[in-house]
Protein backbone atom coordinates (compact mmCIF):
# COMPACT_ATOMS: atom_id res chain seq x y z
CA UNK A 1 0.00 0.00 0.00
CA UNK A 2 1.50 3.39 -1.18
CA UNK A 3 1.52 6.04 1.84
CA UNK A 4 0.59 9.31 0.25
CA UNK A 5 0.92 13.21 1.89
CA UNK A 6 -1.71 15.58 0.74
CA UNK A 7 0.49 19.03 1.47
CA UNK A 8 -1.41 22.44 1.75
CA UNK A 9 -1.28 25.70 2.89
CA UNK A 10 -5.25 25.72 3.51
CA UNK A 11 -7.85 23.33 4.73
CA UNK A 12 -11.16 23.30 6.73
CA UNK A 13 -12.42 25.50 8.39
CA UNK A 14 -11.27 27.94 6.32
CA UNK A 15 -13.52 27.34 3.61
CA UNK A 16 -11.97 27.60 -0.31
CA UNK A 17 -11.52 25.35 -3.59
CA UNK A 18 -8.17 23.84 -2.60
CA UNK A 19 -9.90 22.70 0.75
CA UNK A 20 -12.57 21.20 -1.45
CA UNK A 21 -9.93 19.39 -4.08
CA UNK A 22 -7.69 17.97 -1.07
CA UNK A 23 -10.25 16.27 0.75
CA UNK A 24 -12.09 14.58 -1.95
CA UNK A 25 -9.03 13.58 -3.72
CA UNK A 26 -8.06 11.97 -0.41
CA UNK A 27 -11.10 10.31 0.17
CA UNK A 28 -11.27 8.64 -3.46
CA UNK A 29 -7.32 7.55 -2.90
CA UNK A 30 -8.28 6.31 0.51
CA UNK A 31 -11.32 4.03 -1.53
CA UNK A 32 -8.66 2.77 -3.94
CA UNK A 33 -6.66 1.72 -0.91
CA UNK A 34 -4.09 4.38 -0.68
CA UNK A 35 -3.14 5.60 2.69
CA UNK A 36 -3.16 9.08 2.83
CA UNK A 37 -2.96 11.86 5.19
CA UNK A 38 -3.37 16.06 4.70
CA UNK A 39 -0.65 17.94 6.35
CA UNK A 40 -1.51 21.98 6.91
CA UNK A 41 -0.86 24.64 9.10
CA UNK A 42 -2.81 25.40 12.15
CA UNK A 43 -5.66 27.49 11.65
CA UNK A 44 -5.49 29.18 15.51
CA UNK A 45 -2.78 28.23 17.82
CA UNK A 46 -4.72 25.86 19.67
CA UNK A 47 -5.93 23.47 17.22
CA UNK A 48 -5.55 19.59 17.74
CA UNK A 49 -2.36 18.67 16.25
CA UNK A 50 -4.36 15.21 14.68
CA UNK A 51 -7.67 15.64 13.56
CA UNK A 52 -10.01 13.05 11.47
CA UNK A 53 -11.94 15.08 8.84
CA UNK A 54 -14.71 13.08 6.78
CA UNK A 55 -12.48 9.87 7.54
CA UNK A 56 -9.26 11.07 6.75
CA UNK A 57 -6.23 12.12 9.35
CA UNK A 58 -5.02 15.60 9.25
CA UNK A 59 -1.73 16.44 10.96
CA UNK A 60 -2.11 20.49 11.67
CA UNK A 61 1.63 21.77 12.56
CA UNK A 62 2.34 24.34 14.27
CA UNK A 63 2.12 28.36 13.73
CA UNK A 64 4.30 30.58 15.43
CA UNK A 65 3.75 34.28 15.49
CA UNK A 66 6.23 36.00 13.21
CA UNK A 67 4.02 35.91 10.01
CA UNK A 68 6.76 36.08 7.31
CA UNK A 69 8.43 33.13 9.08
CA UNK A 70 5.05 30.69 9.55
CA UNK A 71 5.07 29.06 6.64
CA UNK A 72 9.10 28.58 6.36
CA UNK A 73 8.61 27.11 10.55
CA UNK A 74 5.84 24.83 8.93
CA UNK A 75 8.18 23.26 6.08
CA UNK A 76 10.57 22.33 8.75
CA UNK A 77 8.48 20.88 11.18
CA UNK A 78 7.29 18.19 8.49
CA UNK A 79 10.14 17.49 6.88
CA UNK A 80 10.67 14.75 9.58
CA UNK A 81 7.09 13.80 9.35
CA UNK A 82 7.43 12.52 5.65
CA UNK A 83 9.96 9.65 5.71
CA UNK A 84 6.75 7.47 6.26
CA UNK A 85 5.23 8.20 3.25
CA UNK A 86 6.19 7.76 -0.38
CA UNK A 87 4.69 10.13 -2.17
CA UNK A 88 4.23 13.86 -0.71
CA UNK A 89 1.76 16.42 -3.38
CA UNK A 90 1.74 19.64 -2.59
CA UNK A 91 -1.22 21.75 -2.98
CA UNK A 92 0.35 25.28 -4.04
CA UNK A 93 3.85 25.80 -5.94
CA UNK A 94 5.42 27.83 -3.56
CA UNK A 95 4.53 25.81 -0.58
CA UNK A 96 7.01 23.21 -1.59
CA UNK A 97 9.96 23.24 0.26
CA UNK A 98 9.48 20.52 2.47
CA UNK A 99 7.90 18.68 -0.58
CA UNK A 100 11.29 19.32 -2.25
CA UNK A 101 13.86 18.27 0.65
CA UNK A 102 11.60 15.13 1.15
CA UNK A 103 12.64 14.17 -2.46
CA UNK A 104 16.52 15.13 -1.86
CA UNK A 105 17.14 14.27 1.28
CA UNK A 106 14.71 10.74 1.10
CA UNK A 107 14.15 9.92 -1.81
CA UNK A 108 10.43 10.51 -2.06
CA UNK A 109 8.27 11.11 -4.90
CA UNK A 110 7.69 14.96 -5.36
CA UNK A 111 4.30 16.44 -7.52
CA UNK A 112 2.80 19.21 -7.61
CA UNK A 113 -0.75 20.28 -8.26
CA UNK A 114 -0.80 24.06 -9.63
CA UNK A 115 -3.57 25.29 -7.33
CA UNK A 116 -4.74 28.73 -6.79
CA UNK A 117 -2.38 30.69 -8.87
CA UNK A 118 -4.69 33.69 -8.03
CA UNK A 119 -2.82 33.48 -4.27
CA UNK A 120 0.20 34.36 -4.94
CA UNK A 121 0.08 35.73 -8.60
CA UNK A 122 -1.96 39.19 -7.43
CA UNK A 123 1.46 40.41 -5.52
CA UNK A 124 3.50 40.64 -8.68
CA UNK A 125 6.20 39.77 -6.72
CA UNK A 126 9.42 38.49 -8.70
CA UNK A 127 10.81 36.97 -5.70
CA UNK A 128 7.31 34.58 -5.38
CA UNK A 129 7.78 34.19 -9.20
CA UNK A 130 11.31 32.86 -8.80
CA UNK A 131 10.19 30.50 -6.14
CA UNK A 132 7.48 29.23 -8.20
CA UNK A 133 9.61 28.11 -11.11
CA UNK A 134 12.10 26.62 -9.15
CA UNK A 135 10.23 24.28 -7.22
CA UNK A 136 7.58 23.38 -10.34
CA UNK A 137 10.92 22.89 -12.44
CA UNK A 138 12.20 20.66 -9.77
CA UNK A 139 9.26 18.00 -9.23
CA UNK A 140 8.68 15.07 -10.57
CA UNK A 141 5.23 15.67 -11.89
CA UNK A 142 3.81 18.87 -12.06
CA UNK A 143 -0.12 18.86 -12.43
CA UNK A 144 -2.82 21.80 -13.64
CA UNK A 145 -6.45 21.72 -14.19
CA UNK A 146 -7.11 24.22 -16.85
CA UNK A 147 -5.64 25.32 -20.18
CA UNK A 148 -5.51 28.86 -18.32
CA UNK A 149 -3.23 27.21 -16.00
CA UNK A 150 -0.57 25.45 -18.76
CA UNK A 151 -0.22 28.93 -20.81
CA UNK A 152 0.36 31.22 -17.12
CA UNK A 153 3.46 28.23 -16.74
CA UNK A 154 4.64 29.10 -20.18
CA UNK A 155 4.04 32.88 -19.44
CA UNK A 156 6.56 32.17 -16.52
CA UNK A 157 9.07 29.98 -18.16
CA UNK A 158 8.29 26.75 -16.37
CA UNK A 159 9.78 24.64 -18.76
CA UNK A 160 8.56 21.72 -17.06
CA UNK A 161 5.28 20.43 -19.23
CA UNK A 162 2.32 20.38 -16.64
CA UNK A 163 -0.10 17.58 -16.87
CA UNK A 164 -4.01 18.11 -17.23
CA UNK A 165 -6.04 16.55 -14.97
CA UNK A 166 -9.48 18.66 -13.94
CA UNK A 167 -10.81 18.95 -10.55
CA UNK A 168 -13.64 17.11 -9.83
CA UNK A 169 -17.07 17.16 -7.70
CA UNK A 170 -19.38 14.77 -6.18
CA UNK A 171 -22.77 14.65 -7.82
CA UNK A 172 -25.41 14.88 -5.00
CA UNK A 173 -28.21 12.45 -3.83
CA UNK A 174 -31.25 13.76 -5.36
CA UNK A 175 -33.07 14.84 -1.58
CA UNK A 176 -34.36 17.43 0.41
CA UNK A 177 -31.84 20.21 2.36
CA UNK A 178 -31.13 18.82 6.16
CA UNK A 179 -31.41 22.31 7.15
CA UNK A 180 -34.78 24.66 6.30
CA UNK A 181 -32.07 27.59 5.16
CA UNK A 182 -34.76 29.19 3.33
CA UNK A 183 -37.36 29.63 6.63
CA UNK A 184 -34.19 29.98 8.76
CA UNK A 185 -33.41 33.81 6.91
CA UNK A 186 -36.71 34.20 5.99
CA UNK A 187 -36.49 33.52 2.40
CA UNK A 188 -39.11 30.68 1.97
CA UNK A 189 -41.01 32.68 -1.24
CA UNK A 190 -37.89 34.18 -2.55
CA UNK A 191 -35.19 33.58 -5.16
CA UNK A 192 -32.34 33.09 -3.81
CA UNK A 193 -28.85 33.84 -5.14
CA UNK A 194 -25.58 32.27 -3.20
CA UNK A 195 -22.05 33.10 -3.10
CA UNK A 196 -19.56 30.74 -1.68
CA UNK A 197 -15.70 31.31 -0.89
CA UNK A 198 -13.26 33.63 0.62
CA UNK A 199 -14.13 37.03 1.46
CA UNK A 200 -10.95 38.19 0.07
CA UNK A 201 -10.00 41.12 -2.37
CA UNK A 202 -9.17 39.18 -5.05
CA UNK A 203 -13.12 37.57 -5.35
CA UNK A 204 -14.59 40.94 -5.28
CA UNK A 205 -17.11 40.65 -2.47
CA UNK A 206 -17.57 44.88 -2.92
CA UNK A 207 -18.46 44.85 -6.22
CA UNK A 208 -21.05 41.89 -5.22
CA UNK A 209 -22.76 44.57 -2.66
CA UNK A 210 -22.31 47.39 -4.69
CA UNK A 211 -24.16 45.46 -7.55
CA UNK A 212 -26.59 44.01 -5.29
CA UNK A 213 -27.75 47.65 -3.54
CA UNK A 214 -29.16 48.15 -6.86
CA UNK A 215 -31.64 46.07 -6.91
CA UNK A 216 -34.62 47.22 -6.28
CA UNK A 217 -36.72 43.72 -6.73
CA UNK A 218 -38.54 42.42 -3.08
CA UNK A 219 -38.43 39.17 -4.26
CA UNK A 220 -34.88 38.10 -4.76
CA UNK A 221 -32.10 37.22 -1.76
CA UNK A 222 -28.69 36.75 -1.92
CA UNK A 223 -26.58 34.55 0.90
CA UNK A 224 -22.79 35.28 1.21
CA UNK A 225 -21.38 32.81 2.49
CA UNK A 226 -17.78 32.42 3.88
CA UNK A 227 -15.21 34.58 5.88
CA UNK A 228 -12.09 36.79 5.40
CA UNK A 229 -10.43 39.87 5.98
CA UNK A 230 -13.23 41.98 4.10
CA UNK A 231 -16.25 40.45 6.54
CA UNK A 232 -16.29 43.60 8.80
CA UNK A 233 -15.78 46.18 5.68
CA UNK A 234 -19.17 44.49 4.40
CA UNK A 235 -21.11 44.24 7.08
CA UNK A 236 -20.59 47.65 7.78
CA UNK A 237 -21.35 48.42 4.52
CA UNK A 238 -24.43 46.89 4.20
CA UNK A 239 -25.60 48.54 7.33
CA UNK A 240 -24.97 52.06 6.10
CA UNK A 241 -26.62 51.20 3.04
CA UNK A 242 -29.53 49.54 4.93
CA UNK A 243 -29.11 46.13 2.57
CA UNK A 244 -32.00 44.14 4.13
CA UNK A 245 -32.37 41.57 1.29
CA UNK A 246 -29.07 40.22 2.08
CA UNK A 247 -26.94 37.90 4.78
CA UNK A 248 -23.30 37.14 5.00
CA UNK A 249 -23.39 34.06 7.10
CA UNK A 250 -19.50 33.75 7.90
CA UNK A 251 -18.13 29.93 8.24
CA UNK A 252 -20.30 27.03 8.21
CA UNK A 253 -20.94 23.67 8.77
CA UNK A 254 -20.83 21.00 5.86
CA UNK A 255 -24.49 20.06 6.25
CA UNK A 256 -25.27 23.48 6.23
CA UNK A 257 -23.66 24.54 3.02
CA UNK A 258 -24.94 21.55 1.59
CA UNK A 259 -28.30 22.31 2.60
CA UNK A 260 -27.57 26.34 1.03
CA UNK A 261 -27.00 24.79 -2.05
CA UNK A 262 -29.16 22.24 -2.30
CA UNK A 263 -32.00 25.59 -1.38
CA UNK A 264 -30.53 27.94 -3.86
CA UNK A 265 -31.77 28.60 -7.17
CA UNK A 266 -28.55 30.52 -8.60
CA UNK A 267 -24.83 31.01 -7.76
CA UNK A 268 -22.94 34.25 -8.07
CA UNK A 269 -19.31 34.15 -8.46
CA UNK A 270 -17.43 37.45 -8.97
CA UNK A 271 -13.60 36.32 -8.79
CA UNK A 272 -10.94 38.61 -10.69
CA UNK A 273 -9.42 35.30 -11.45
CA UNK A 274 -9.93 31.59 -10.79
CA UNK A 275 -7.48 28.89 -11.91
CA UNK A 276 -10.19 26.27 -12.55
CA UNK A 277 -13.64 27.59 -10.96
CA UNK A 278 -15.07 25.05 -8.97
CA UNK A 279 -16.92 26.18 -6.59
CA UNK A 280 -18.72 27.12 -10.02
CA UNK A 281 -19.04 23.10 -10.62
CA UNK A 282 -20.46 22.67 -7.96
CA UNK A 283 -22.85 24.71 -8.18
CA UNK A 284 -23.98 22.98 -11.41
CA UNK A 285 -23.72 19.82 -9.42
CA UNK A 286 -26.80 21.06 -7.67
CA UNK A 287 -28.47 22.28 -10.72
CA UNK A 288 -27.48 26.05 -10.03
CA UNK A 289 -27.03 28.48 -12.99
CA UNK A 290 -24.11 30.68 -12.85
CA UNK A 291 -23.25 34.34 -12.77
CA UNK A 292 -19.46 35.02 -13.17
CA UNK A 293 -16.92 36.65 -14.85
CA UNK A 294 -14.97 35.91 -17.72
CA UNK A 295 -11.62 35.96 -16.28
CA UNK A 296 -9.05 33.18 -16.22
CA UNK A 297 -10.22 29.49 -16.31
CA UNK A 298 -13.53 30.16 -15.83
CA UNK A 299 -14.72 30.67 -19.69
CA UNK A 300 -13.26 26.46 -19.65
CA UNK A 301 -16.19 25.94 -17.12
CA UNK A 302 -19.22 28.28 -17.26
CA UNK A 303 -20.12 28.55 -21.16
CA UNK A 304 -22.81 30.32 -22.70
CA UNK A 305 -25.20 27.53 -22.00
CA UNK A 306 -24.86 26.89 -18.25
CA UNK A 307 -24.84 30.54 -17.34
CA UNK A 308 -24.30 34.04 -17.92
CA UNK A 309 -20.39 35.32 -17.91
CA UNK A 310 -19.49 39.31 -17.41
CA UNK A 311 -16.47 40.98 -17.46
CA UNK A 312 -14.62 42.37 -14.36
CA UNK A 313 -15.24 45.77 -13.00
CA UNK A 314 -18.71 46.21 -14.32
CA UNK A 315 -21.33 46.22 -10.96
CA UNK A 316 -24.47 47.34 -14.17
CA UNK A 317 -23.80 44.55 -15.71
CA UNK A 318 -23.25 42.63 -12.66
CA UNK A 319 -26.64 44.43 -11.99
CA UNK A 320 -28.21 43.38 -15.05
CA UNK A 321 -27.02 39.53 -14.96
CA UNK A 322 -28.67 39.17 -11.55
CA UNK A 323 -31.48 40.64 -13.11
CA UNK A 324 -32.31 38.75 -16.16
CA UNK A 325 -31.02 35.39 -14.70
CA UNK A 326 -34.32 35.71 -12.54
CA UNK A 327 -36.29 34.70 -16.02
CA UNK A 328 -33.73 32.40 -17.07
CA UNK A 329 -32.43 30.18 -14.32
CA UNK A 330 -34.28 27.12 -15.28
CA UNK A 331 -32.53 26.31 -18.60
CA UNK A 332 -29.14 27.15 -17.32
CA UNK A 333 -29.80 24.88 -14.61
CA UNK A 334 -30.09 22.16 -16.67
CA UNK A 335 -27.20 22.15 -18.95
CA UNK A 336 -25.01 22.96 -16.28
CA UNK A 337 -26.27 19.92 -14.29
CA UNK A 338 -25.69 17.66 -17.50
CA UNK A 339 -21.77 18.51 -18.21
CA UNK A 340 -21.22 18.92 -13.86
CA UNK A 341 -21.48 14.90 -14.31
CA UNK A 342 -18.71 14.63 -16.68
CA UNK A 343 -16.12 15.52 -13.77
CA UNK A 344 -17.04 13.52 -10.92
CA UNK A 345 -14.43 12.28 -8.27
CA UNK A 346 -14.39 8.81 -9.06
CA UNK A 347 -12.85 9.26 -12.76
CA UNK A 348 -10.64 12.41 -11.83
CA UNK A 349 -8.84 10.16 -9.04
CA UNK A 350 -7.99 7.16 -11.24
CA UNK A 351 -6.58 10.22 -13.70
CA UNK A 352 -3.74 10.57 -10.91
CA UNK A 353 -3.54 7.28 -9.83
CA UNK A 354 -2.04 6.22 -13.45
CA UNK A 355 1.13 8.72 -12.28
CA UNK A 356 1.23 7.55 -8.85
Amino acid sequence: MKKIALVTPYFYPVIGGTQTVVINLAKQLKKKGYYVEILTPKVKPNSKKFDVYDGIKVVRHSRIPNKALNEIWFQLEILPYLRKFDIVQVFHPYFSLAGYLSKIIMGKKFLINMIGWDNYNQSKSTYIDKIVKFFSERCDLLFTSSDDLIMRAKKQYIRKKPIKIPHGISIPENKKASIDIRKKYGVEKKLLYIYVGRLAQIKNPMILLRAWKEIKDKDVFFLIIGDGELRNKMEQYIKANNLTNIKLTGFISNKELESAFRSADVLVHYSSYESFGLSMLEGMSYKLPVIATDTGAIPEIVTSDVGILIPLNNEKKLAEAIIAMKKNHASYAKAGFEKAKKYQWKNIAIEYIKYY
